[in-house]
């Protein structure tokens, strides 16, 4: 089936393939999103909190017990907590990005797409003349 054949609203063979991403958010500016965006703000804001309330401070000498095994645990659960919220969302910006078709018009370019033979045997000789 050649381009004139096609539907006008089939996709080109050619074209790279779109990806939803809706399965994670539905977009940027969705009530989800922003909801998981202030999830972890508060998820940072409570690690802050928990550091606190445990007097955990960078430099800090800390001695070994079981009461610092415990602390260590919290501490983990919660950055663990952050971190994956924080992934999903950067996933999602990065992904959305790369997959979101453009809206502006695709310039053409004087060039094929393809090397040709013939191209390919033009650079190997210029190649050797340099």
């Amino acid at each position: 089936m050649t381009d004139q054949q096609r539907p006008h609203d089939a996709p080109n063979p050619s074209d790279p393939p779109l990806w939803s991403l809706t399965s994670l958010y539905p977009a940027i500016d969705s009530p989800a999103f922003q909801a998981d965006k202030l999830l972890l703000r508060e998820r940072v804001i409570g690690l802050e909190r928990y550091l606190d309330a445990h007097e955990v401070r960078a430099g800090a000498a800390s001695g070994a017990g079981a009461g610092n095994a415990t602390v260590l645990e919290g501490l983990l659960e919660r950055l663990e907590g952050a971190h994956l919220t924080m992934l999903t969302l950067r996933s999602y910006l990065a992904a959305s990005t790369a997959v979101t078709p453009s809206t502006k018009p695709r310039k053409q370019s004087s060039r094929p797409s393809r090397r040709t033979p013939a191209a390919w045997r033009h650079l190997a000789r210029a190649s050797r003349r340099g």
